[in-house]
């Protein structure tokens, strides 16, 4: 399968890398596809990270997160490519304990400016997790 040159994927196959911190996993797109310096990249993934809610685990690593923050991050990772087309694939492998997709659909709100679309595959065992009521628009 042929994927489009701004595709952001979020799944469990794609995991963030566990020697790198939180910030650094979200800046190499930046910094390897858009030659952002060090500084410039992670003032900028700063500040998307204060945008989520999460500027307080930058400097940690994967297995210092919970399963939200690791999702949420994952998502902003994927968010990264301009013009992004976001894949989200089973997101309930990465969430097993969530009841439902709210968290899914809190954070994308919080990062509308920066994608196009966004689809989520998923099990049809899982649609009544997307039946959510508790999703906010910021």
């Amino acid at each position: 399968m042929r994927q489009h040159p701004h595709t952001g994927r979020v799944s469990a196959t794609l995991p963030l890398i566990s020697n790198l911190t939180v910030w650094e996993n979200v800046a190499l797109v930046k910094q390897y596809h858009h030659h952002f310096s060090k500084r410039a990249a992670r003032a900028l993934i700063l500040r998307y990270l204060a945008r989520i809610g999460l500027a307080s685990v930058a400097q940690v690593r994967d297995s210092e997160l919970s399963e939200e923050q690791r999702f949420s991050v994952m998502i902003l990772r994927s968010v990264m490519i301009p013009d992004a087309i976001v894949l989200i694939d089973r997101p309930f492998n990465v969430l097993p304990a969530s009841v439902d997709a709210s968290l899914i659909f809190n954070v994308l709100n919080l990062l509308d400016d920066l994608y196009i679309q966004c689809y989520i595959f998923d099990y049809t065992l899982n649609q009544h997790r997307y039946r959510v009521t508790n999703a906010t628009n910021d």
